[in-house]
């Protein structure tokens, strides 16, 4: 099915432009998602016990990243001189995804080393008893 995804990229100290890809907003079968790519583990070994700050500031972001691509589309949020909240989006991809999963394994494949791939495996695993 096709799909189209954009990566958003975080940069966890301003001016540095060291950027680490924090989640992607993604069109599937027509539905707009966003989701959190950085791992916990990541913002943990950056922030320590004050990590659930970041964390949240990266979840608030994606929300409203996905807020303008649902309002005024992809190429919009792409056409923005400046971040939302910290998070930078990169650019835009048009691929063939047979699930939500696969769509968001091929965007952390490509842009993160630090993704929870682990998390997308589960989605598409069958239910056993």
């Amino acid at each position: 099915m096709k799909s189209e995804w954009m990566p958003l990229f975080w940069e966890p100290v301003a001016g540095t432009n060291e950027r680490l890809m924090a989640g992607v907003v993604l069109n599937f079968n027509d539905q707009w998602t966003v989701h959190r790519i950085l791992r916990d583990d990541v913002l943990e070994s950056l922030y320590g016990k004050a990590a659930s700050n970041p964390k949240q500031l990266i979840e608030d972001g994606l929300k409203l990243c996905l807020s303008v691509v649902k309002e005024a589309g992809l190429q919009t949020l792409f056409a923005m001189d400046a971040s939302i909240m910290g998070l930078h989006p990169g650019p835009k991809y048009s691929t063939e995804a047979f699930s939500v999963s696969d769509a968001i394994k091929q965007a952390a494949f490509l842009h993160s080393s630090l993704a929870r791939i682990d998390d997308w495996d589960e989605l598409d695993a069958p239910d056993s008893p």
